[in-house]
């Protein structure tokens, strides 16, 4: 291993996520592929904890680089301009990877140099569960109408130069969606690996997670204009999709419209007041029952300090 180069370079922006840092770092360099580095981009953090932790963060093969707050898109950026590997594997420092995942990926890319991203099966980690991150098969030109790839898959970093890299007008997200658009116009086909490697953590605050309407107008808009030669050139496809969709909906209001009317008849008719009338009555009664249990529950019960006996001063 050469000081100078390696085989892969894990990005992990950081804003203010001091508390998950460590498990991204460890599980980075606990990969079975040890001709990696990691580069840590602090990016402007302002919560003390975080600053404290990276003003002295020292780990093997580990580089922190700080700049002011310019967002994921630009932090990744910073980091892949001074990465000496020949593989780019960005990580959001409140995920984690597991420790095949850049040895894999990386014996993909140095046998496929069609395949030009390499990602895996995820699984969504929540305060208190773990789920398998149900995403839809990678499929072109499907893509064009939605994200299919994490922003957590490899790629050559010569390949990321060759597409203008990240684009720092996705200031709001995407900035990956963008960049596998770049790759695949550049005739580069994606690869999944049949493994759950990746780990998302669903923390509050994520941009994905709280991108609205506008904000997702605004993305396409700006997709669009990035990659309108492939839209045109698969135009047919995106308006028939389009309008499948449109009819899907207009199916589904349709439905709405007739269960409304059909609840509008039963609301109306003669028998729906009686057993209306009856429901309440039993309610009622259910009420009374669970009334008289607790009151006699009560008298049974000695009230807490003052049992039989007790002392009260």
């Amino acid at each position: 291993m050469s000081p100078e180069n390696f085989r892969v370079s894990v990005i992990i922006p950081c804003y203010n996520h001091g508390k998950y840092l460590d498990s991204a770092v460890n599980s980075a360099l606990a990969q079975t592929c040890q001709d990696l580095e990691v580069i840590i981009v602090d990016d402007g953090s302002t919560e003390p904890d975080t600053v404290a932790l990276l003003r002295h963060y020292h780990k093997p093969r580990t580089t922190v680089v700080r700049i002011p707050n310019q967002g994921p898109a630009v932090a990744r950026a910073v980091g892949i301009s001074q990465a000496k590997g020949k593989y780019i594997l960005p990580l959001d420092a409140d995920d984690w990877i597991d420790t095949e995942y850049a040895e894999l990926a990386a014996n993909i890319l140095d046998s496929r140099p069609d395949i030009g991203i390499v990602y895996c099966d995820a699984e969504l980690v929540y305060p208190d569960s773990r789920v398998k991150w149900e995403l839809p098969p990678y499929s072109f030109p499907d893509i064009l109408l939605g994200n299919l790839i994490f922003s957590t898959a490899m790629y050559r970093k010569s390949d990321y130069v060759r597409a203008g890299g990240y684009n720092p007008n996705m200031f709001e997200g995407w900035e990956d969606f963008d960049l596998w658009l770049s790759l695949i116009e550049n005739g580069l086909g994606v690869l999944k690996l049949d493994k759950t490697l990746f780990h998302y953590n669903i923390s509050l605050g994520r941009r994905s997670s709280t991108l609205d309407l506008d904000a997702e107008q605004r993305l396409f808009t700006l997709l669009f204009r990035q990659h309108t030669k492939l839209y045109v050139q698969n135009i047919g496809f995106v308006l028939k999709t389009a309008e499948a969709r449109k009819l899907e909906i207009a199916a589904v209001r349709q439905e709405n419209l007739q269960i409304r009317a059909q609840l509008d008849e039963i609301r109306n008719s003669k028998w729906y007041a009686a057993v209306q009338q009856i429901l309440k009555r039993r309610h009622l009664m259910a009420l009374l029952r669970g009334l008289y249990s607790l009151t006699r529950m009560f008298r049974r019960r000695p009230i807490l300090g003052l049992r039989a006996g007790a002392k009260t001063g």
